[in-house]
């Protein structure tokens, strides 16, 4: 690393997605917050949400609406 660097922002795998997938899908009769998938994943939820929209186009919620 350099002095100059500045890291980037953090960046989740598609694998978080298919883990929060699995969660959502294995707990779908439970009401359930973002911030709880995101736990169950071991991400912050704007990172989630974030990975969400950018792999699936919808939020963790609006998959779990589905």
């Amino acid at each position: 690393m350099t002095t100059g660097y500045v890291p980037g922002p953090r960046r989740v795998e598609p694998a978080v997605v298919r883990r929060a997938v699995a969660h959502i899908e294995a707990h779908a009769a439970e009401p359930m917050t973002v911030a709880q998938i995101a736990q169950a994943c071991g991400v912050g939820p704007r990172g989630l949400q974030a990975a969400f929209a950018r792999h699936h186009g919808v939020s963790p919620t609006a998959h779990l609406r589905r």
